[in-house]
């Protein structure tokens, strides 16, 4: 731990369980005083010069993660798999890997680039962006807590 300065982390959006041990983990670090930043996996092309687009992944229960920007301005949206096919064509769709799709998906995501290759290919580009900006990012859960957690009927 002595030879951390800085801990970068995704803060998401993704599924409770796995955020908290990422959060987990920061909180640990924090006890010996190392800055902690932190930013959104769907931030990762808009830090490479990205103006528009789309990122997607399943977020399993049958639902999908939209977050989709234009211009500066961004929307994020939870959809159920009965919605996929009324989704208008996309424009430069992003994933972060090819575990996070599957067939529903396939027709918007065949020409998908992958924000983990951005990540691998701008890293210098991505980590001065959030810790210049420094970016702490409160975790992004696909659902509340309360959701994530009932039984499935």
């Amino acid at each position: 731990m002595s030879d951390l300065t800085r801990v970068v982390t995704i803060a998401g959006p993704g599924f409770y369980t796995g955020l908290r041990l990422s959060e987990g983990f920061s909180d640990v670090t924090s006890f010996f005083s190392i800055p902690h930043n932190s930013f959104y996996t769907y931030e990762i092309p808009l830090m490479t010069g990205v103006e528009e687009g789309t990122w997607v992944t399943k977020a399993y229960r049958g639902e999908y993660f939209f977050y989709e920007w234009k211009s500066g301005e961004g929307k994020a949206r939870l959809l159920d798999a009965k919605d996929i096919p009324t989704i208008a064509p996309l424009v430069n769709v992003f994933i972060h890997s090819d575990i996070s799709l599957d067939e529903k998906l396939k027709p918007f995501t065949t020409n998908a680039l992958s924000t983990s290759d951005l990540l691998k290919q701008h890293p210098k580009k991505i980590f001065e962006s959030v810790i210049g900006q420094n970016l702490k990012r409160e975790s992004y859960y696909f659902r509340a807590p309360e959701d994530e957690f009932r039984m499935n009927p």
